[in-house]
């Protein structure tokens, strides 16, 4: 029987320096990930000016109109108030009549006033949020959701927009902390660690080595499913940690804890089983 043993410090060096580019990499892809935000927010506030322009130029073009009516005089003179309140005044009876006569305007409008309307999301991620709680995200966990003859029914594209994030695939936990979900991208770092851990110790006993994407494809996959979910909840419900979770790590010095113990276990695996 195969017994594992401590090596010398002779090859320690060698993996504390893969620890340092494999940080190094990440203190990188945390930049891109705040460059290409920053960039998100210029585009967003660029449409944003652009659409109140408009709005601006439709108003002062019917304003323009009004105060060469003159009727608008003489009420202003009957009534003793200004042209540009009567103006106002005018624009809003104007605009609610239209959209009481117009009955496309009526039928569009709980479409409109959404709930999620208020959380200023991308048309993108409002997709997915009205997809989520159409599939009951409220009330059950992803996993369940998959199972449903509802999500079984959906088209190719929105199951995947709503169960598979290629962000998080990519870059996993970082995209957690991208999204300010502290306490699960913590948890999901320890996890990772842990299972990385155990693969090195199955190495050290087998006496074979894994191929080096195992280390991360196998929990980017996982977090990659359940990401879109678990913003949907940090949203709607403010959730910090799943609520299948012991209650320990329910509390952030539970989650460092997990963290401290986790990196710890890492780099015994790796001392024992390196050669």
């Amino acid at each position: 029987m195969n017994t594992l043993k401590y090596r010398i410090p002779t090859s320690s060096h060698k993996y504390r320096n893969l620890l340092i580019k494999s940080w190094l990499n990440c203190v990188q892809l945390v930049l891109v990930l705040y460059k290409g935000s920053m960039l998100v927010k210029a585009y967003s506030l660029q449409q944003d000016r652009s659409r109140h322009c408009q709005i601006y130029n439709k108003q002062k073009e019917l304003r323009v109109l009004l105060s060469f009516d003159p009727r608008v005089s003489h009420a202003c003179w009957q009534y003793n108030i200004s042209e540009q309140n009567f103006i106002g005044m005018k624009i809003m009876s104007e605009t609610t009549n239209t959209e009481s006569t117009n009955p496309e305007s009526t039928t569009a409008a709980p479409e409109s006033s959404s709930e999620f309307e208020q959380y200023q999301l991308s048309e993108k991620w409002l997709k997915r949020f009205k997809l989520l709680k159409k599939l009951g995200a409220d009330s059950q966990s992803m996993f369940s959701i998959m199972k449903t003859p509802e999500f079984k029914g959906l088209s190719n594209s929105d199951r995947i927009s709503v169960s598979l994030n290629f962000f998080v695939l990519f870059f996993g936990p970082l995209y957690y902390l991208f999204k300010k979900m502290w306490m699960k991208a913590g948890f999901m770092f320890a996890s990772i660690w842990v299972f990385n851990g155990l693969l090195s110790i199955v190495e050290g006993l087998l006496g074979f080595t894994f191929p080096s994407v195992i280390f991360w494809v196998v929990p980017n996959v996982i977090c990659a499913q359940i990401a879109c979910y678990d913003y949907y909840k940090h949203i709607t419900a403010e959730e910090k940690i799943w609520p299948q979770v012991p209650e320990f790590l329910k509390q952030p010095v539970g989650i460092i804890s997990y963290l401290v113990a986790s990196f710890v276990f890492l780099m015994v695996a790796v001392s024992l089983t390196t050669a």
